[in-house]
C-alpha cells in the first residue's frame, strides 16, 4: 500500500511557498528555517531564538508583517511557544495561522517532531514508497 503522506506534506509546503511579502513563517530556531529552505521555501523566515525575546519578536513581526505563520515543532516546548506567540500576536492586532502547522504535525507526528527533520522524512518516504 502507497503511503501518500510525502504529497500531503508537500501540499501544506506548497501553500506556504505562496506566502507574500507581507507575510513571514515563524520557527524556532535557524535549522528550523535551514529546512525550509530546502523545501523551496523562498518567502520571509522569522527565527525566534534570535537574541531577542518572544514579545520583542512579536511586535517586530506585528510592525513589517500582515499575517505570521506560526511553525514550531509539535513538541511540548513548540506547542508552548505556539500558544504564547498567538496570544502575543493576537494582543498585538497582527493575524496569524497555525493551520499549516497542525496539517504537517498531523501528517509527520509518528515519524518526527521538530521542522527540521521534514526534508529527511519526505526523502525517506519517496524512497520507501517509489512506484
Amino acid at each position: 500500500m502507497r503511503d501518500d503522506r510525502a504529497e500531503d506534506i508537500m501540499k501544506v509546503i506548497d501553500d506556504l511557498r505562496d506566502i507574500g511579502n507581507e507575510e513571514t513563517i515563524i520557527v524556532e530556531g535557524s535549522r528550523d528555517k535551514d529546512a525550509l529552505r530546502i523545501l523551496g521555501i523562498t518567502g520571509n523566515i522569522t527565527v525566534l531564538n534570535d537574541g531577542h525575546s518572544i514579545v520583542e519578536t512579536c511586535e517586530m513581526m506585528s510592525r513589517e508583517f500582515e499575517k505570521v505563520y506560526i511553525l514550531t515543532d509539535w513538541d511540548r516546548k513548540g506547542g508552548e511557544l505556539s500558544r504564547v506567540l498567538t496570544e502575543q500576536l493576537t494582543a498585538l492586532g497582527t493575524h496569524w495561522s497555525m493551520e499549516e502547522r497542525k496539517r504537517i504535525a498531523y501528517l509527520c507526528k509518528k515519524d518526527i517532531k521538530d521542522v527540521e527533520s521534514i526534508p529527511i522524512l519526505l526523502k525517506r518516504l519517496y524512497e520507501n514508497y517509489k512506484c
